[in-house]
């Protein structure tokens, strides 16, 4: 395992699906936090990457994921998505 896979200490996973104004304030949210010790996954379900794209653009997060799905294969297959991609030792999930 890499020195950079050990230091996170948690893998935040965000589901979205064309609801900018909620991943907005999810993600602000998360860029707010005292500690940069983690990493967020988005995984957008289908939705318009662009917007994710341009919700994500601006914000101070310390990491940040996003895979982008042509299609929408539901909540749980996104996150268990999210799941395979967290480097974290632990894991949170912080829905839009």
């Amino acid at each position: 395992m890499s020195d950079k896979r050990a230091a996170l200490d948690v893998s935040v996973i965000v589901r979205t699906k064309d609801r900018p104004v909620l991943l907005a304030r999810a993600l602000k949210s998360l860029a707010n936090q005292t500690s940069r010790n983690f990493e967020v996954i988005i995984v957008n379900d289908g939705g318009d990457a662009t917007m994710v794209e341009n919700v994500m653009a601006g914000l101070a997060l310390p990491e940040c994921l996003l895979h982008s799905n042509l299609e929408s294969i539901g909540r749980p297959q996104a996150f268990n998505l999210g799941l395979r991609m967290a480097r974290g030792e632990f894991i949170a999930c912080l829905d839009d």
